[in-house]
């Protein structure tokens, strides 16, 4: 089963990342960082710190636009 977890959140990094933004309406801005910080944390478990590092950029991001409006 974790072998489909993982394939899930690489898949879900992807979306993120893609540079399109693709978040469910619904979502709020709580919604989309506490999910970008469970991802960051799965990433961080495997050494995987360029990702973290995106992701935390695009957390960043997301803060800084919702400061703004």
């Amino acid at each position: 089963m974790d072998n489909y977890i993982d394939l899930t959140i690489e898949e879900i990094y992807e979306i993120i990342t893609s540079g399109k933004q693709y978040w469910p309406k619904h979502m709020t801005i709580t919604d989309k960082i506490e999910l970008l910080d469970t991802i960051t944390s799965y990433f961080a478990e495997r050494d995987d710190f360029e990702k973290c590092i995106h992701l935390q950029k695009i957390a960043d991001e997301i803060r800084d636009t919702s400061k703004a409006s």
